[in-house]
């Protein structure tokens, strides 16, 4: 792309769905991998139009490493389509709690088996009468052996399955809270990517109008959290987690209404298109 862009007067927009150098480097726990991704982002960075970030801490990650004093630096949310910000609250009936969980479910997963159980069992002290809802395409065999080891029966787990985007209204209806328990650090990399992580499932988690509990170390979704109070966020040994801040959630309607509201606002399809057609104008003026 710089290439052309040199030979052709083309315009570049970088758009980051991730840290790259820090999530390969992650993936294969490697110094050497890093230096050299961070030699080629410097590269591209000094000599793009123009960088795209999925959220506010990615977007001051890159304002902090932007070499060129041209570049536009711009936060465009991932997106959501209309037809799952605009379907309806879930109506629950709360003598019975389900707190959802969406995606793979694995040790290599955003989310490991230990660290959502553990969260659940620590859950089930303040609701007794309370499941596991298991949006996932991961082996379910598996799980149900994982969960047995934290105390949780199989008849505390509900796996439902979705084909498109579209089925996840009518399987959260009943649901109360989503889960963002995320996983432990092993090493520098895995920290930085938390910083400024946006996983796709807390998208969908705020256009479904759920209420989240989320691990702290997941620092961008728990900055978002925690600045529109749309849920709990917690720290190591579950602090921050109390009976007193899950019943107000669990009382007050009009905080799915304004996680609706929030996702209209950050994350509804055609008005993110709208924000990149104005960083493609604005680059080529």
């Amino acid at each position: 792309s710089l290439k052309a862009e040199e030979q052709l007067d083309y315009k570049i927009v970088f758009d980051p769905r991730s840290l790259w150098p820090e999530e390969m480097s992650r993936r294969y726990d490697s110094y050497d991998v890093y230096h050299y991704l961070k030699k080629v982002e410097s590269y591209i960075l000094a000599y793009v139009d123009a960088v795209v970030s999925v959220n506010e801490s990615m977007t001051k990650h890159f304002r902090q490493l932007t070499c060129s004093s041209n570049n536009i630096c711009e936060t465009i949310y991932l997106s959501a389509p209309k037809s799952i910000i605009n379907s309806e609250i879930p109506t629950c009936n709360n003598s019975f709690i389900r707190f959802c969980n969406i995606g793979s479910l694995t040790s290599d997963s955003l989310q490991t088996p230990h660290n959502l159980f553990s969260l659940f069992s620590q859950l089930k002290y303040y609701f007794s009468s309370s499941k596991l809802v298991l949006i996932t395409q991961s082996n379910t065999r598996f799980i149900l052996a994982d969960a047995q080891k934290y105390g949780i029966e199989s008849d505390e787990i509900e796996f439902r399955r979705f084909k498109d985007i579209n089925d996840l209204p009518r399987l959260v209806n009943d649901c109360h809270f989503s889960l963002l328990s995320y996983r432990d650090m092993k090493n520098p990399f895995e920290l930085e990517l938390a910083k400024t992580g946006f996983a796709t499932k807390s998208i969908e988690y705020i256009s479904l109008g759920l209420p989240l509990i989320v691990n702290e170390q997941a620092a961008a979704i728990s900055e978002l959290v925690r600045k529109n109070n749309i849920g709990v966020v917690y720290g190591k040994n579950f602090s921050g987690i109390s009976k007193e801040k899950l019943d107000y959630f669990l009382s007050n309607a009009n905080v799915s209404e304004r996680m609706k509201s929030i996702a209209l606002n950050l994350f509804e399809l055609e008005g993110n298109a709208k924000r990149y057609r104005e960083v493609y104008n604005r680059i080529i003026k």
